[in-house]
């Protein structure tokens, strides 16, 4: 992925022990590109921030952030989106919300909705996208990268 992301690495680099003993947690493996975006970045904007969401409840979607894998402080009083809140709270969010269980939320839009990867089966690696109020997956991209480059 050659596009710019800033404020990459604000809780400091990812390590692979850190992201394995993750992968345990979640007790599945990233899907390798995500796997490799957070041991380069650990979250952050890009540059370009805009999605289109397929579909006749789509339309143009702000995207805020890559969610960081890690352990460092925060509190409730962190918006839900921010760079403050970290990946596996997100995910525990996500999962008490009725978030499926077969894509993990990479980021979020600033409506609340979730960017999601998909962990398995078809979806293994796939960008999708989690409407938080109409509860439902829609596609955005195959990859990670065709998502990124896809910003605007």
């Amino acid at each position: 992925m050659g596009e710019a992301i800033r404020d990459a690495n604000r809780f400091g680099p990812l390590t692979e022990a850190r992201l394995a003993a993750f992968e345990s947690e979640l007790g599945a493996a990233l899907p390798d590109e995500f796997r490799a975006l957070l041991l380069q970045h650990n979250g952050g904007v890009p540059d370009r921030e805009t999605f289109d969401v397929p579909g006749a409840d789509g339309g143009e979607r702000p995207f805020h952030c890559f969610f960081a894998l890690h352990d460092g402080p925060w509190d409730d009083s962190t918006p839900e989106g921010s760079q403050g809140f970290p990946l596996q709270e997100a995910l525990a969010d996500f999962r008490a919300d009725g978030g499926p269980a077969d894509v993990l939320p990479v980021g979020k839009d600033w409506s609340g909705s979730y960017v999601c990867v998909g962990l398995v089966g078809a979806d293994c690696g796939r960008v999708l996208y989690y409407d938080h109020e109409m509860e439902q997956l829609v596609p955005l991209a195959d990859t990670l990268a065709a998502f990124v480059a896809g910003l605007r």
